[in-house]
């Protein structure tokens, strides 16, 4: 009887747990998008208000590689190079090439979390200006 009692509290605990998980209150919002010139690589931003307190708003660049097989999409390779707690129309991309990708940002330089500068064989140049 015991042992009965406690799988049903597990079973019940986990049943709240996944439903909880699935109310998600986050808002993604997309940004810019471009491709490299040889469109082998796409570079874009994306915001979100899934932080810790739902009032923060954080803000990510990243890049993606499809891969093809015979003309269709067989894989896609994707990496967050960059995020920070700023909006949307701070941040600016441009190819320089097919890979120097070229992220300017209205802001400090300490305004981003975290930033990669090297992606497989993109190189990831950061401009900041006030």
């Amino acid at each position: 009887m015991e042992i009965t009692m406690q799988y049903g509290t597990t079973t019940m605990l986990l049943t709240l747990m996944m439903f909880c998980s699935a109310c998600n209150t986050c808002d993604l919002v997309y940004g810019a998008r471009v491709e490299s010139n040889s469109n082998q690589y796409v570079a874009f931003t994306e915001g979100s208000t899934c932080g810790p307190l739902l009032s923060e708003f954080d803000s990510f660049v990243k890049i993606e590689r499809p891969y093809y097989i015979r003309g269709h999409r067989f894989w896609t390779a994707t990496e967050t190079i960059a995020g920070g707690k700023l909006s949307l129309d701070k941040l600016t991309l441009s190819w320089r090439g097919n890979d120097h990708l070229l992220i300017g940002c209205r802001c400090r330089k300490d305004s981003f979390d975290f930033a990669i500068s090297q992606w497989r064989d993109v190189k990831v140049v950061y401009e900041f200006s006030p």
